[in-house]
């Protein structure tokens, strides 16, 4: 399903520029010539690979990037196996050379006899034409990111994203025993009772519907009635202190916040909060920046009512474990019924073609 490309395309990408650049595969470009061709496939590859991680999170909603990811991941195997063929081969030579002393002598050698006329490798299987054609295949992906919108990305994250609390639940499919389980942990007085707010990590990895459970959980009538006050921020990809907590301001207040600075704004947010029991979501965390920043972010939060809490949705473990004060909550992918759900949703206009996929079977079994 639609979910199972995340998972694969960006690791692979990361193990093919690895395999790019093994000892063996330089060796042998350096020697026969494909310098030219490898470093264009390496130029290539990273530069797609700027942009897979906007294109995972796209791809729930656009058919057409998970069309373009799916076709990557069989140009990156592709890409994958030929190199590996090249590399083994060419270190199973090395191990069988045995004449020359000095350990270049041997590489070379090796690299020479595999290269061979007596070796059918290399003409019965067109390494070089391979090479060349996977390169080209790549260069038509590449060439197909620009129509797709697809931004490069910093760090392995989307340079542009922001998000608001608003969600159609019309259109959330699954999730509601993720939901149950974060809002009992919400109104719960058992957890950190110690503490006056608890901080509750969604972890998943990007395109898993993170956001969507914690507009999920925001907008559900139990969560509402609980807390006096709940404000929502999106941190995206610059973890600016000020930005943040004018954003959490105007979420609570429904106002415009037009202070210039951070102290000011802090204290602001802090009589907002102030003897309420309070929500805030901060999604999309992400980052060592971040974590850095977490201490003076959280400032004002401490005049909140005991009871309140904090909910933090991040791809990092590393913020998780920094941030939070109870367990973890980690984002599955979705069950294949509720793939196929979505994707119907997203594919299809007509309500008529939005049906289980165990219907679909059956309707292709008969015809």
């Amino acid at each position: 399903m639609a979910e199972i490309a995340k998972v694969f395309v960006s690791t692979v990408l990361d193990e093919l520029i690895v395999n790019l650049k093994e000892s063996a595969l330089q060796e042998i470009k350096s020697v026969w010539g494909f310098e030219e061709e490898l470093e264009k496939l390496e130029s290539t590859v990273t530069l797609i690979q700027g942009v897979v991680e906007d294109a995972e999170e796209k791809q729930v909603s656009s058919k057409a990037v998970r069309k373009w990811l799916g076709k990557l991941k069989n140009i990156a195997y592709d890409a994958d196996d030929l190199l590996d063929d090249v590399a083994t081969e060419a270190r199973r030579s090395a191990l069988m050379c045995e004449i020359h002393t000095s350990k270049r002598q041997k590489i070379v050698h090796s690299i020479s006899s595999f290269f061979s006329s007596n070796n059918p490798l290399l003409y019965k299987c067109g390494i070089a034409r391979k090479m060349r054609e996977i390169r080209e295949r790549f260069d038509v992906m590449a060439n197909e990111r620009k129509h797709l919108n697809l931004h490069k990305t910093d760090g392995g994250r989307p340079l542009q994203r922001e998000t608001s609390s608003f969600i159609n639940e019309s259109h959330v499919i699954g999730r509601q025993v993720d939901k149950d389980k974060i809002i009992q942990s919400l109104v719960s007085s058992s957890d950190d009772d110690d503490k006056l707010y608890s901080v509750i990590p969604i972890v998943g990895m990007g395109g898993v519907g993170k956001t969507t459970l914690a507009q999920f959980v925001y907008n559900d009538h139990r969560v509402k009635t609980h807390f006096g006050l709940r404000a929502w921020a999106c941190v995206s990809d610059d973890f600016n202190l000020l930005q943040i907590t004018k954003a959490l301001i105007e979420s609570a207040t429904g106002s415009k916040c037009d202070l210039s600075y951070l102290d000011p704004a802090q204290l602001h947010l802090e009589e907002k909060l102030n003897a309420e029991r309070f929500l805030v979501v901060l999604d999309d965390v992400w980052g060592e920046n971040q974590i850095h920043n977490w201490d003076r972010l959280r400032a004002p939060f401490g005049v909140g009512a005991k009871g309140s809490k904090i909910i933090i949705t991040s791809r990092d473990e590393r913020v998780a474990r920094t941030m939070a004060t109870i367990s973890s909550h980690y984002l599955e992918v979705l069950p294949d019924d509720d793939c196929w759900e979505l994707f119907t949703q997203s594919a299809f206009a007509r309500e008529e073609f939005q049906m289980p996929i165990r219907n679909w079977r059956k309707l292709v079994g008969k015809s």
